[in-house]
């Protein structure tokens, strides 16, 4: 279980320096006989090797200089990071003479930039939230106690209508919110909605307050589609109520699963980075070198003791526009339902059930009444282990879904979790044996759904 942050960072180093060599333009002349010696041939052979000599040299610093000019670098004055090669052309390639370990895992965009100018320039639009919520109990006699309970997470302005994008496990339950942006500022905030399934919410603060006229900062998002692993990124939030925080690291992985808030469905294609995420990060950007937020700090993969270990999750921002963007207009998150569980077909396992096709999702289980079950689609009827997997045999094997082969129930969910409600779906799958076709009417995800059917 990932634990998410109530209330990054390995070094980037530039490629090692190149080694001292010097290519001589000539060899030396033969040493003349030592029968003769004449003063001016001992002259001349002096005058030969000073000049080989001053030759070398230029041709050191040449081929030096050319070394560095094919790596820039800036830097902030605690770490450094490579700068695109001078050969990529801009298309994702580039001379394949050119070093590649100062050619960044993604299509770098022009504008790189070093860790303390993106913290100048974003550092403003990161936020410190404070949750309170007051519970009553009975004390002692019986007479009701009340308490206050303090969250603390972080959060960024995504416009000039003062929105702010957070975690939802940063505010769901939340009876008061603060917003706190530094130089001694704090306002009241709003909620205007959440979604547990994607652990993203969406406050609001009041422009018009005369402390924010002039200082209300935004943060722009980045593709997080474009993003690969290698790619340098940081993240700005307030770890321990540290406001505005600022840790460096690389994306160590993609398309990792974690779980929701309500534990009902999972998250997929997070981010996965070593950029140091503690309590109290949670809902912070995590940016690209042009300064863009390409996620929203989430979870941190923990050890008995609660600490980061070195690996932490963000919500991919393609998810996180979406979310935000429905949360603003309706103040609430439609997803789209099929309503089925199911699993990867592997060869083995079709040889094993002796089925005519090797790949696609093998349907376990459909909920009664879903739209998987209006369209005909029927789940296994037993329970099998077969090579230490379990399966419900005899259920239907779905090879295509909106025109696109599906072999995984990943690749299954994130074309679901692409469409609306309503929206028409053609599924082709295998069913005893036959090939059938059918048109799916996805419904809306219900809330407390199991698990199982996570996003499908």
């Amino acid at each position: 279980m990932n634990p998410p942050m109530d209330d990054s960072a390995t070094t980037i180093t530039t490629p090692p320096e190149p080694r001292d060599e010097v290519h001589p333009l000539a060899h030396p002349s033969p040493p003349p006989p030592r029968a003769r010696r004449r003063p001016g041939r001992a002259i001349l052979l002096a005058l030969l090797v000073g000049l080989i000599g001053f030759g070398g040299g230029i041709g050191g610093y040449f081929a030096a200089d050319r070394w560095l000019d094919d790596t820039p670098t800036q830097s902030d004055g605690s770490a450094t990071f490579a700068q695109p090669s001078n050969t990529n052309d801009g298309s994702g390639s580039s001379d394949s003479n050119s070093d590649s370990s100062t050619t960044p895992a993604s299509d770098a965009p022009d504008d790189q930039l070093t860790p303390g100018t993106i913290y100048s320039r974003v550092s403003p639009a990161v936020v410190h939230i404070e949750s309170r919520t007051t519970t009553t109990s009975s004390g002692f006699f019986g007479i009701p106690e009340q308490q206050e309970e303090v969250g603390t997470g972080s959060g960024f302005v995504i416009d000039t209508d003062g929105h702010i994008v957070t975690n939802a496990h940063v505010v769901d339950g939340s009876q008061k919110l603060t917003v706190s942006f530094g130089d001694d500022i704090t306002v009241d905030a709003k909620l205007v909605g959440e979604d547990t399934s994607t652990d993203i919410a969406v406050i609001k603060v009041d422009t018009s307050d005369k402390q924010l006229k002039g200082t209300l900062r935004t943060v722009g998002f980045g593709d997080s589609g474009a993003v690969k692993v290698g790619d340098p990124v940081v993240a700005i939030g307030n770890p321990f109520s540290l406001d505005r925080t600022l840790t460096t690291g690389v994306v160590s992985a993609l398309q990792r699963d974690i779980p929701a808030l309500n534990q009902d469905y999972e998250i997929s294609d997070v981010i996965q980075t070593d950029a140091a995420v503690n309590p109290g990060n949670s809902g912070g950007p995590l940016l690209n070198m042009a300064g863009k937020v390409i996620g929203v700090n989430s979870q941190i993969q923990t050890k008995n003791n609660g600490g980061f270990v070195g690996i932490a999750f963000a919500i991919p921002s393609s998810t996180v526009q979406d979310i935000a963007q429905q949360l603003i207009d309706d103040g609430k998150v439609q997803h789209a339902w099929l309503g089925l569980a199911g699993g990867e077909l592997t060869p083995e396992l079709a040889d094993a059930l002796d089925l005519s096709v090797k790949a696609g999702v093998l349907v376990g289980e459909v909920t009664k009444g879903s739209p998987a079950d209006k369209a005909g689609l029927e789940g296994g009827s037993s329970d099998m282990v077969i090579e230490g997997t379990g399966v419900h045999p005899g259920g239907d094997v779905i090879t295509k879904f909106d025109g696109k082969s599906v072999k995984t129930m990943r690749e299954l969910a994130a074309i679901v979790d692409g469409k609306k409600p309503g929206a028409k779906v053609k599924v082709e799958y295998l069913q005893n044996g036959k090939h059938k076709t059918a048109t799916v009417d996805l419904g809306t995800r219900p809330q407390g759904a199991s698990k199982d059917s996570s996003g499908q």
